[in-house]
């Protein structure tokens, strides 16, 4: 994998697309949060203050969806979060073509023979019920030369297809990212070109290759935290996902996985040969004896509560599927069962959610290659959330249980996982019942409904590359929270993480792998969080990766990776 190459792609793709995007605004007469010119229609036509253009009725309403867009979460956001998006569709695209998951089986971004037009655009009548395509609409553009009309048009139609398997990539405001789109993507220099300039090797290795994207595409917010203006500032909440994620490296997330997930299920299957599979697993004959877990593999949950990309969860996916196999079951059956009973994740920030999901839902269709069909002809969702906040007027006129639930998610966008949740007896049984008001729709019932369960329930493994930030550059809504609810790690929000996993989260006898500094092992203001730890937990390993793992993103101290058990048990641990 050419990382570097990866890397001066996302950066310039990302200032391209922000560029793009602000243009594309501009262009519809919308300029700031405050100049936002007027738009009239007159029968079938709308006009914009300033602009001499005829509009049709559907332009109208797609510019209405992007006004409220800038209304409700402001013109630089606006900026940003669709250009992150059009990044995500298209890398998701590119991996797709190249690895055969399109249904229609023709490339939708390039051409194997390497022709400037997309594989697709020479096989529209192959296609037309794929993405049902209006063909005298296609042709007329094909006769006109408007190919990039036409590629963005086929573009557009792949991308509604795409939303009934992966709605959380391709669905969302579909009628504003539709007009916010380049208009100039297949020739010259363009977010597109500059991306089939990766050689395809690059995407065939394996879904790794999106969490590198996704970090690259974040380097100028990352250095700008670390190493810019804002180093020793308060870190505002929009920049918490940039200054807290960092892209955990293949061989630590498998030593993390195989100690924790894969110890668990060696202890339910002894019979289970984990040294031919599992490269990083460190062989304990006691803990094959001890069978503390009897449960079935159904009932085993995994949770990556700071998820990212969705790399660790991934790599569970593997690990989940050798034991399905050994116990037996079929390719398909396997797949499913991880998807509704064992993967679990969840991230602050929305763009990691979306490539978390992408990235599960590629891997469950690398075993089961009918898996995309299944999502379209059924209700499967993946147990995969993200944190943020709602914009609600009038709340005292919603039901009591509705207002519990959005008052216990305030600031949500702040805390992330860290959020601490109580169980309302009956919620669900009222949820069932539950009509929305124009105030509360049904998908933000769903989605915070989805991350109620999902807070409120224990899990057998944890296992993260949790945020690191020190209480210096917390905001003054992170810093009260933290001093309120973790007072004894409240300096380190890693450690702020850790507790709140294994008190809030953790099943007894599960296990918990984390990667943070060494400093938690001899600062004084750790020193309680130790003897609780030392009180309450069985240490299992723990890995000293020395000071460049992260590229000293965290400070100068050592990073480590350490696998605890919930248990009293007192046996020997191993130090690396």
């Amino acid at each position: 994998m050419d990382k570097k190459m990866l890397e001066s792609y996302a950066i310039w793709a990302k200032k391209n697309l922000e560029q793009q995007v602000e243009v594309s605004l501009n262009k519809i007469g919308i300029h700031s949060d405050t100049d936002i010119k007027k738009m009239h229609i007159s029968g079938d036509i709308a006009t914009i203050d300033g602009d001499q253009t005829s509009y049709t009725l559907d332009f109208a309403n797609k510019r209405k969806s992007v006004v409220r867009m800038v209304e409700t979460d402001g013109y630089s956001t606006v900026i940003s979060e669709t250009a992150y998006t059009w990044f995500n569709r298209l890398i998701a695209l590119r991996f797709m073509e190249l690895h055969g998951y399109l249904s229609h089986g023709f490339r939708i971004l390039s051409n194997p023979n390497n022709s400037v037009e997309p594989e697709i655009l020479k096989n529209l009548n192959l296609v037309k019920f794929d993405l049902s395509l209006d063909m005298d609409y296609c042709d007329k553009l094909k006769s006109d030369n408007r190919i990039e009309e036409l590629f963005r048009h086929v573009l557009l139609k792949q991308c509604q297809v795409l939303s009934k398997t992966i709605p959380m990539l391709f669905s969302e405001n579909t009628d504003a990212y539709e007009l916010l789109l380049p208009n100039t993507l297949i020739t010259g220099e363009s977010v597109l070109t500059k991306l089939l300039e990766i050689p395809e090797e690059n995407f065939l290795d394996d879904v790794e290759v999106i969490g590198w994207l996704y970090q690259y595409y974040n380097t100028e917010q990352n250095k700008l935290v670390y190493n810019g203006k804002l180093s020793k500032e308060k870190i505002p909440k929009e920049l918490i996902p940039a200054a807290t994620t960092i892209y955990t490296p293949d061989w630590s997330v498998k030593y993390m996985v195989e100690n924790s997930l894969g110890k668990l299920l060696s202890q339910m299957l002894p019979d289970f040969d984990t040294k031919s599979n599992w490269r990083y697993y460190l062989e304990d004959t006691t803990s094959k004896q001890e069978k503390t877990h009897s449960m079935s593999i159904e009932e085993v949950k995994f949770i990556d509560p700071c998820m990212g990309s969705g790399h660790i969860l991934v790599y569970a996916f593997d690990v989940f599927m050798q034991i399905y196999r050994f116990c037996g079951y079929s390719d398909k059956d396997a797949v499913r069962s991880i998807i509704i009973n064992n993967l679990y994740g969840l991230d602050i920030d929305k763009r990691a959610y979306q490539l978390a999901c992408f990235a599960v839902i590629m891997r469950a269709q690398k075993y089961d290659k009918r898996f995309l069909r299944t999502l379209e002809n059924e209700e499967l969702s993946l147990n995969l959330s993200h944190f943020q906040n709602l914009h609600i007027e009038n709340v005292n006129f919603l039901d009591k249980p509705i207002q519990s639930l959005i008052e216990q998610f305030k600031n949500a966008d702040t805390y992330g996982s860290i959020i601490k949740i109580t169980a309302q007896e009956g919620l669900e049984d009222y949820l069932e019942s539950y009509v929305p008001t124009i105030d509360f729709d049904d998908e933000h019932e769903k989605h915070y409904y989805k991350l109620y369960q999902i807070l409120t329930q224990k899990y057998e493994v944890i296992c993260t590359n949790p945020p690191y930030l020190g209480s210096n550059r917390f905001n003054a809504t992170l810093a009260d929270y933290t001093k309120k609810h973790f007072n004894d790690e409240k300096s380190d929000l890693s450690m702020v993480m850790f507790r709140h996993c294994v008190d809030s989260l953790s099943a007894q006898n599960g296990y918990i792998a984390f990667i943070t500094t060494s400093s938690w092992f001899s600062l004084s203001s750790f020193e309680k969080l130790r003897k609780y730890i030392i009180m309450n937990y069985q240490i299992e390993s723990i890995v000293d990766y020395g000071t460049e793992l992260f590229d000293g993103k965290v400070g100068h101290n050592p990073i480590v990776s350490w696998v605890l058990k919930k248990s009293h048990s007192i046996k020997k641990s191993y130090c690396y």
